[in-house]
């Protein structure tokens, strides 16, 4: 029991470390140590820590925390539900859970595959309307930005319905989405109808079928959205949990000398990490 006692006491330790360290067979151990540990109050940290993890890492992560058993649940649906953390977090925390609690994960999955198309459609609509209402500034680098947001939402969306049993080869169906060829994508949207169940498909359906994307962009405005100015998108974009979005929006308003800007990239680096701080200070200092 003492043991014990002293390896809980060492995992806030641990988990500085493995904050702090890149080198591979280091965090690996670090990794090992938290096995030891076998304490899911750790689960979220863990997890979080895991964004810049190597594969091997990210691996070993799912292991160790997959034999905390049970216990994990909890925290494993709350980070799989959580767009405030990014989505790599999110989806081994969803492979984890599939793994401990299909059923659990398969009972959510509606629920967060409608939070994820509407952070999609809002990448999309964006993507197709913001440079018209803006002819007088180049924002071809922040649509360039929405366009790979959109494909990222909806790469987590297959992936997650890859873990929870609705799809087999993900990664094939996600770049086929991609395609440029229709009849490509049409294959895509007949798989997901074959074997996604009815009501997960209804909701996925307006988004990935082959339609004119103005009848989606007229779609997103009738169903009550409304739409973002400049200044109200890059906002949203700095509160993103993608640190992609971050970067162009702190970017952007700098680029085009917005009121205040300074003072927004100090709040968002008061919410980021390292690497968005060195980008920062180079913002500032310019």
């Amino acid at each position: 029991q003492t043991e014990m006692l002293d390896s809980i006491r060492q995992a806030p330790l641990i988990i500085s470390q493995l904050n702090q360290i890149s080198d591979n067979e280091a965090r690996l151990a670090c990794l090992k140590a938290l096995e030891q540990v076998n304490d899911s109050s750790l689960v979220y940290d863990i997890i979080q820590m895991s964004l810049h993890f190597r594969p091997n890492e990210r691996r070993l992560t799912e292991e160790v925390i997959y034999k905390m058993g049970l216990r994990t649940v909890p925290t494993l649906l709350s980070i799989t539900r959580n767009t405030a953390i990014p989505d790599r977090c999110r989806l081994l925390a969803g492979r984890i859970l599939g793994r401990l609690a299909l059923p659990q994960l398969r009972a959510n999955l509606s629920d967060i595959i409608r939070q994820e198309i509407e952070r999609a459609y809002l990448y999309f609509y964006h993507y197709h309307t913001i440079q018209p209402l803006n002819p007088e500034l180049d924002l071809s680098m922040l649509q360039d930005v929405l366009i790979t947001g959109y494909h990222s939402v909806l790469d987590f969306i297959i992936q997650l319905l890859g873990v929870a049993g609705e799809v087999e080869d993900e990664e094939l169906l996600s770049r086929s989405l991609r395609s440029r060829n229709p009849k490509v994508r049409s294959q895509v949207v007949e798989t997901l109808e074959k074997t996604c169940e009815p009501a997960i498909f209804r909701l996925l359906q307006p988004l990935v079928d082959d339609i004119p994307y103005e009848e989606k962009v007229r779609a997103y405005v009738k169903s009550g959205h409304k739409p973002l100015s400049l200044n109200s998108l890059l906002d949203k974009m700095s509160e993103s949990s993608a640190q992609i979005d971050q970067i162009i929006a702190a970017t952007m308003k700098y680029n085009l000398d917005f009121p205040n800007w300074r003072e927004s990239l100090r709040q968002q680096m008061s919410r980021q990490d390292e690497i968005f701080h060195h980008f920062a200070y180079e913002l500032l200092e310019s």
